[in-house]
């Protein structure tokens, strides 16, 4: 009885958190919008930054994150916690690169 007792409230712990977790987690369409624009962001910063004088690479400045986030109006504690969520669903997670690299190209094509 004192075991059922401990158990139910542990149990009710698990799944709030857990659907805490899930509303964190970004849809896989809005983790292409967000990784697309990081691309872009990343490619835009090491080309035009007069600060770059080697071939390393320099990350992306907070404030570039910061924006990036607005814009998709998610906070970096979803972006954070729905890389990790992706990064242990490879395929998915590939499947989600390669749609970022098509948008890339499509954006090259028309321009």
């Amino acid at each position: 009885m004192k075991n059922s007792i401990l158990f139910i409230p542990l149990l009710l712990l698990l799944a709030c958190s857990s659907h805490q977790k899930e509303e964190l987690i970004l849809s896989q369409e809005k983790m292409i919008d967000v990784l697309l624009d990081v691309q872009l962001s990343e490619t835009y910063f090491q080309n035009n930054s007069s600060m770059i004088k080697s071939e390393t690479f320099n990350p992306l400045p907070s404030e570039y994150y910061n924006h990036i986030f607005e814009k998709n109006q998610i906070t970096k504690l979803q972006f954070d916690e729905s890389l990790k969520f992706y990064q242990t669903d490879l395929p998915t997670f590939k499947l989600i690169y390669d749609s970022v690299a098509a948008r890339i190209e499509l954006m090259k094509e028309a321009n």
